[in-house]
């Protein structure tokens, strides 16, 4: 199950990877594995709602960084899985008000950025933490970096909107979903800036839409606050 999970996961299909994560926790077992599957699951309950494993499987990930084992014959704690760890972790900490995460925040504040793929998932973690300032500022940077990357584009997008610029959000998330069309997070991204726009048809449209391909994310089914443009 774990395996499954894991290989659903690595595609981006997190509807798929809870089905078999969810299995592997069946009958009240709860395995203790390498760091990767603890952020894995994490992430991945977080994105489908399962708040309580996703803190759960945060925390057993932020203990094994600060003890300083991987669980992975052959491999050391370095710089490069703490980063990655903890940019699957920090989001199900912070939402589940976790102790842990002020001490996993300051780390990763200070860990180094070694490519423009670090810096992306950087910007997004500090966007759904709350850092917003710094997220736009780590995703202008992309943008110059990558210029017409759907997911940079997707993302800087949702970071204007959270920070109220939706006026300039709108232009990327529509170029987002040009070149993707069939993503339902551009959906949800294009969707929320419509509702803050006013523009609650076109809203409702994509929202149905992304529940749709993927009707088990949890985010998909939360009311859009929507009040129509005069």
């Amino acid at each position: 199950m774990i395996n499954l999970g894991t290989a659903a996961f690595i595609q981006d299909d997190h509807e798929t990877a809870a089905y078999y994560y969810l299995l592997s926790r069946s009958g009240g077992m709860n395995i203790s594995s390498d760091i990767t599957l603890h952020a894995h699951r994490s992430a991945v309950f977080y994105r489908t709602g399962h708040m309580d494993y996703a803190v759960s499987d945060g925390e057993q990930a932020w203990n094994m960084i600060e003890a300083g084992e991987t669980m992975i014959p052959g491999i050391e704690m370095d710089n490069e899985i703490r980063f990655y760890v903890l940019s699957n972790i920090l989001e199900s900490l912070y939402a589940g008000e976790s102790e842990a995460f002020d001490p996993a925040f300051r780390m990763y504040a200070n860990l180094p950025v070694n490519d423009l793929q670090d810096r992306a998932n950087r910007a997004a973690v500090l966007s759904n933490i709350g850092r917003l300032d710094l997220a736009i500022e780590e995703s202008a940077l992309l943008l110059e970096d990558m210029p017409g990357n759907p997911q940079i584009e997707n993302n800087h997008c949702y970071m204007l909107h959270q920070a109220g610029r939706d006026e300039e959000a709108l232009e990327y998330c529509l170029s987002a979903l040009e070149k993707s069309p069939d993503a339902p997070h551009i959906m949800h991204s294009l969707a929320t800036v419509f509702a803050a726009l006013g523009r609650c048809g076109e809203a409702d449209m994509l929202m149905e839409e992304a529940r749709a391909i993927s009707p088990s994310v949890a985010l998909y089914h939360e009311p859009l606050e929507c009040a129509p443009a005069e």
